[in-house]
């Protein structure tokens, strides 16, 4: 399904925390797609802990949070701090999985296979707020079809072409 764009509010918190962290504005927007949240949202999940606001920020991060100024209520119920928070704990999870991809896997779970399902969620919902009319086929995500953009003989990971693309109207 497709949400309608956001409000000029969030569109602009979106812009601004993706600016201040060098992430894909559409990737916020994409892993708000999933996750589905919304002001006020205060979700139990089965291992006791909550998803809290616009982009789900789980309880787990509070003491973090805490040290860097914020509450776990502004989370809650301040959409454009929910973003901010959401963007800042992506840019953590992108720096220690070394990849942007595994990253964005990583901001839901360190599990390999929930890291890697999530991702594809975000891929899919990142591919169709850029193509409203037609999805990617079943089983075609470059998540796992992707060609690398750097020779062979490079030990770094392979950034992906669709990637590329999605960042040039940022820089």
């Amino acid at each position: 399904m497709h949400l309608p764009p956001a409000p000029p509010a969030i569109s602009t918190c979106i812009q601004r925390a993706a600016a201040f962290y060098h992430e894909p504005p559409l990737i916020l927007d994409a892993i708000h797609e999933v996750e589905r949240g919304w002001r006020g949202a205060r979700i139990l999940n089965t291992n006791g802990t909550h998803d809290h606001g616009y982009n789900q920020i789980n309880t787990i991060w509070r003491q973090q949070l805490h040290a860097q100024g914020y509450t776990m209520r502004e989370v809650t119920n301040h959409d454009c701090a929910n973003v901010f928070v959401s963007a800042w704990i992506l840019r953590q999870d992108i720096h220690r999985a070394h990849g942007f991809w595994r990253g964005v896997g990583w901001y839901n779970s360190q599990n390999p296979y929930h890291a890697a399902q999530y991702m594809e969620r975000v891929w899919k919902a990142a591919y169709r707020l850029t193509h409203p009319v037609t999805a990617p086929a079943p089983g075609t995500s470059p998540a796992f079809t992707a060609t690398p953009l750097l020779p062979a003989t490079s030990t770094r990971e392979p950034r992906l072409a669709w990637h590329q693309t999605l960042i040039q109207g940022i820089r």
